[in-house]
């Protein structure tokens, strides 16, 4: 096991250092390490990025009072001290995370009206973002976790509850639970929270300026009413060719040789097609580099690691991994290749809990 384990760690360093130095090669030659894929700006706000809080905290205190009313009789104070009951609370913890991630989806799907590309699924790129996620991995985690090993070996060992659940109760029944929450849930509903909700909203802040478009997002038309550009399309799919006859004819002053002019009229006609050529306008803007702000990918780091501060030194090398799962959705704009690293990643912390829990103790 040790053997292959080694065998992993140096594949991967391998593979992150020639990845490094391609992308070291794109930068000397003024060439960017991942070409950009802009989208529209997002139809969700802060209400529906900070729902998944409030309904975990809602979720976890419902089934609390649920579980503990109808008092089983194997429920004890002394019974969740066990390994069953360290089990049942991170089983409990995980399926509150699932159904505020599910339940999220559904609301902002329907209330913002939110397409599964702006939430970050694109199931066309699958492969791709599967590949794209290793090699981030292979560029990340020895970076990761060399910071890792020295904050811990002098400063202070890390305080992460299921690592410290682990070391306290090693059970195979209890790490399984643990190494779903940590590989199975946790990618997929962190990178969909931090990411895809939370970074997603703060790329859109540069084109809301009222308060409700902050709060409540940005109401949008239902499919087949949306005009110029259909939601489902991508950006650049519509030119500023394609909507010149409309442009033109918006432009256009009336030719009715019978109607009289009315300077009243005209002024209020000429600022409706002002109005009109603006709106056209901002939606066949490109979505170019300008308008894909690199600020965001710190601002979620940061809420990402802080949300980590209570396990010890680990908020710091996950500020360095989250700025690199920020910046592939900065990039790309999809969730997949983010939830790839983060799942590997947790894979292999599992993998070396595993080693230092479980077969040390069994050699020695």
């Amino acid at each position: 096991m040790e053997v292959l384990a080694t065998f992993a760690l140096l594949s991967v360093v391998a593979s992150g250092i020639w990845l490094w130095s391609i992308a070291l090669r794109r930068l000397a030659m003024q060439q960017p390490v991942l070409p950009l894929e802009p989208r529209s700006s997002v139809p969700w706000g802060l209400l529906d990025v900070l729902l998944p809080i409030v309904l975990v905290v809602v979720v976890q205190l419902a089934i609390g009072v649920v579980i503990f009313a109808t008092a089983p009789s194997w429920l004890s104070a002394e019974t969740l001290a066990t390994t069953r009951g360290q089990a049942l609370s991170v089983a409990l913890s995980s399926g509150s995370t699932l159904v505020a991630f599910v339940v999220s989806i559904i609301v902002t799907w329907l209330r913002a009206g939110a397409t599964a590309a702006e939430l970050g699924y694109q199931w066309r790129t699958v492969g791709e973002d599967i590949l794209l996620g290793v090699a981030a991995f292979c560029m990340l985690a020895p970076i990761v976790f060399l910071i890792q090993f020295l904050l811990v070996s002098f400063w202070e060992p890390t305080q992460h509850p299921l690592i410290l659940m682990l070391k306290d109760h090693p059970e195979p029944s209890l790490f399984l639970v643990a190494s779903f929450a940590a590989v199975a849930v946790a990618p997929v509903v962190e990178e969909y929270f931090f990411r895809g909700l939370m970074q997603g909203w703060l790329e859109s802040l540069t084109r809301r300026h009222h308060v409700d478009e902050l709060l409540l997002g940005v109401q949008r038309a239902a499919p087949g009413e949306r005009g110029v550009v259909e939601r489902d399309e991508q950006p650049g799919d519509t030119t500023a060719a394609d909507a010149e006859p409309l442009l033109a004819e918006l432009a256009a002053p009336s030719t009715n040789p019978y109607v009289t002019p009315n300077p009243a009229d005209s002024a209020l006609a000429d600022a409706d097609v002002e109005a009109d050529l603006e709106d056209i306008a901002h939606r066949l803007r490109p979505a170019g580099p300008s308008s894909v702000p690199v600020w965001p990918m710190f601002v979620s780091a940061a809420i990402f690691a802080l949300a980590h501060f209570s396990h010890g030194p680990d908020w710091i090398p996950l500020f360095v991994l989250a700025l690199g799962l920020g910046f592939l959705f900065q990039r790309t704009h999809r969730l997949l290749p983010c939830m790839t690293v983060h799942f590997l990643l947790n894979l292999a912390s599992m993998g070396v809990l595993y080693i230092e829990v479980f077969l040390k103790p069994a050699a020695s």
